[in-house]
């Protein structure tokens, strides 16, 4: 019996060593194939600030792609260097605190720089090519709601806002759809978002999270095959102010008999509707802050929105797109090369070119 005991308290030991080492003593993504999941703050638990990592941190990787296959046996890793600002941002110390910028841009993974270094972002990239500070407020497409609501920036003067999103984010379960809210004629506004209040300890609440997380039994998982990979943790979530407005408004209809029921016709295109609804409503936000205003649609296989670019120009947006006939960016019949071959981020080269095409549109 006490040998039973003895191995039964061994193992709650060990059990509680394993996460102690991961924590005090090893770097934290060391059990990541890349950084991305090691700073991110997936629980939006804890009041670290706007930003989508933690804040404060410099780690140098060798990151693998994040195909399924290439998780832990990547061909072609990279060598990444990230920097995160005191607000949670993929930025320098140094360009986290200025009186303005040139430029900000907001946007998911693309934006913030999975599977790129520090110096092949595109804030990065636009930066050196225009010789003006831009910052770097990438993470999730939801970060959006975050930027117009986030007092800090509603005193910051900013020339240009420019904005990324892919066609999927508007989709009917996209990250977009919780950003805004329909008013009575039918249009979109952005919601309402109330940040958290700071975390008093922040390296305290931290290591909590981190804790949460169990990264050294996820590695440990995917290397036995119990799961089918490495975790990808879930995206900060912003209000489902849409989801809960229909839902108000549903509940508001009075009961009638099903003969007498005459709905609406749907749009033609749902998701072709709500995108430029929200769009518009991001350039309004963008005018009442005195900035200007770019739209960067990402290349993308998915065709629902290849009239949206059109649309949105001729309502005096100005637009980046990947679509048939716009001059020089790839299209959908040829995005080879745009992303990387073992990763769903896109390359340096194709950060490069697209900080070269807004460079010439900020001139304009």
């Amino acid at each position: 019996m006490r040998k039973f005991l003895f191995k039964c308290a061994v193992f709650v030991l060990l059990l509680g060593l394993v996460p102690a080492v991961e924590l005090f003593l090893l770097p934290p993504d060391l059990f990541n194939f890349r950084v991305w999941e090691s700073i991110t703050t997936p629980f939006n638990r804890f009041g670290f600030g706007p930003g989508f990592f933690y804040p404060g941190k410099h780690i140098r990787k060798l990151e693998r792609g994040d195909h399924e296959n290439a998780r832990w046996n990547d061909p072609e890793p990279v060598q990444t260097e990230w920097w995160t600002d005191s607000h949670g941002f993929r930025n320098r110390p140094e360009v986290a605190d200025l009186d303005s910028y040139f430029a900000v841009t907001i946007g998911d993974s693309h934006i913030a720089g999975s599977h790129l270094d520090q110096a092949n972002t595109l804030a990065v990239r636009l930066s050196a090519l225009t010789g003006k500070p831009v910052y770097n407020y990438g993470g999730n497409e939801s970060l959006t709601l975050k930027f117009f609501n986030d007092p800090r920036w509603k005193k910051l003067p900013v020339r240009y806002v420019i904005i990324e999103a892919r066609p999927v984010s508007f989709g009917p379960n996209g990250p977009l759809r919780g950003v805004f809210t329909p008013l009575p004629d039918g249009s979109l506004r952005l919601a309402d978002y109330a940040f958290p209040p700071k975390e008093a300890n922040s390296a305290q609440a931290e290591l909590e999270d981190r804790l949460l997380k169990q990264n050294w039994l996820q590695f440990l998982r995917s290397r036995l095959k119990v799961v089918r990979m490495a975790p990808e943790w879930p995206a900060q979530s912003a209000p489902v102010a849409l989801a809960q407005a229909s839902a108000a408004a549903s509940a508001a209809v009075p009961a009638v008999p099903a003969a007498v029921v005459e709905l609406p016709p749907p749009p033609k295109n749902e998701v072709l509707d709500f995108a430029f609804k929200a769009v518009m409503a991001v350039k309004t936000a963008c005018d009442k802050r005195g900035s200007r205003f770019i739209f960067l649609l990402m290349p993308s296989e998915d065709r629902s929105l290849d009239t949206l670019p059109h649309m949105l120009k001729n309502a005096g947006v100005k637009v980046l797109a990947c679509v048939p006939g716009d001059d020089g960016f790839p299209c959908p019949e040829n995005l080879g090369g745009f992303y990387s071959t073992y990763d769903t981020h896109w390359t340096p080269k194709s950060v490069e070119y697209t900080a070269e095409r807004l460079r010439c549109m900020l001139s304009e």
